[in-house]
């Protein structure tokens, strides 16, 4: 997810409400679900962006839970101790 994924989306949502406006010939219920859709989508593309910002931040998001982290790290994983605490802390 990046400023592509949000440009495409704005560019194409814009595209497509253009035709469907009401001044344009276009329904106001088609209109405001348009509106709404998009308002999901971008919303869906933050949440996403903020997810993947959280797994940067911390290695242990990969796994499912605090077990399945320390299981990597003591299985000689490439995790420190301080990634263990951190996972362990949020």
């Amino acid at each position: 997810i990046n400023d592509l994924d949000q440009t495409i989306l704005r560019r194409a949502y814009y595209a497509v409400s253009k035709a469907a406006h009401p001044d344009k010939g276009g329904s106001k219920e088609e209109f405001a679900e348009l509106a709404q859709a998009y308002k999901i989508l971008v919303e869906e593309l933050l949440i996403l962006e903020n997810l993947r910002k959280r797994h940067e931040k911390n290695p242990c998001m990969r796994f499912s839970s605090v077990s399945s982290c320390l299981w990597a790290y003591f299985s000689g994983g490439t995790l420190s101790w301080g990634d263990v605490r951190r996972s362990c802390e949020e």
